[in-house]
């Protein structure tokens, strides 16, 4: 079971939409585990938009605060989504008053391993967890790159989407002492097609040369407004010769997954 984090030290960069496409996809070849850690919920509402049920206050559905107090069990907190071998778990916009609550009993220190021991508990269940991250660095956010074995960090071609990404890499740096099999690849994101853009990326491949993925995914506005609309991830779509080329996303998104196991992800 390989667990995969989505993570930038900046918010925008398109993490939610990369996590959820990452997720389907990968659910075509095997049972996964989409798990939201962030607060504002947005790929909690996403998977739950067929439900028309509210995330906040589901308690009886249970949420990842209660998976990792250990106040309900993975089988309480999981659920189907509306897509084959893809579940979920969602979040809550309370989360932070649960990681203060270990916090508090002293079962959560920086060393994070409270999540590690939740998803090591359900090895065997899934062919892969993909953990959809906030762009904030707080207790959760350690607890994630502890349990993780690879860490994707989606850069937008923008220079603060590059001060993201050198905070996250110097987070995985601090988080490799306590999980030192933790891997990282860069994935150019969202990527528009303009000087600028190109001038960020060559910039990008050449700082971290060979920790930035071949594969860049390209920007594409009215698909992506047509998924978040749907609640369908844009890889699912079913194209048609005469939409190949609104839908290269999704063609982005298949080889990016080409690429990531070549690397062994």
């Amino acid at each position: 079971m390989k667990v995969i984090c989505i993570k930038n030290g900046k918010g925008g960069d398109g993490k939610t939409v990369f996590s959820l496409n990452l997720a389907a996809l990968l659910a075509k070849e095997g049972k996964v585990l989409l798990i939201d850690t962030d607060p504002r919920c947005h790929s909690s509402n996403f998977m739950i938009k067929n439900e028309n049920v509210p995330v906040t206050g589901t308690i009886e559905k249970g949420n990842l605060g209660e998976w990792i107090t250990g106040k309900k069990s993975a089988d309480e907190v999981i659920r189907k989504s509306a897509f084959s071998n893809l579940d979920f778990i969602a979040c809550s916009d309370d989360l932070d008053d649960y990681v203060k609550e270990l916090e508090k009993k002293r079962i959560m220190s920086m060393a994070g391993r409270n999540l590690k021991e939740c998803i090591e508990a359900i090895e065997g269940r899934y062919d892969y967890v993909v953990i959809d991250c906030s762009q904030n660095v707080t207790t959760i956010d350690v607890n994630v790159l502890v349990a993780s074995d690879f860490a994707l960090i989606p850069v937008k071609c923008g220079l603060s989407s590059m001060d993201g990404c050198f905070e996250m890499l110097d987070w995985i740096e601090q988080v490799q002492t306590l999980n030192p099999d933790l891997d990282y690849k860069i994935v150019m994101n969202d990527r528009e097609k303009n000087k600028e853009a190109e001038e960020i990326e060559n910039k990008a491949r050449g700082l971290w040369n060979d920790k930035v993925c071949k594969t860049t995914i390209r920007h594409q506005s009215k698909p992506l407004t047509k998924s978040i609309r749907t609640g369908i991830p844009v890889v699912y779509e079913h194209r048609t010769p005469s939409e190949v080329k609104r839908t290269t996303i999704a063609d982005d998104f298949i080889n990016l997954v080409k690429e990531l196991k070549q690397y062994g992800c």
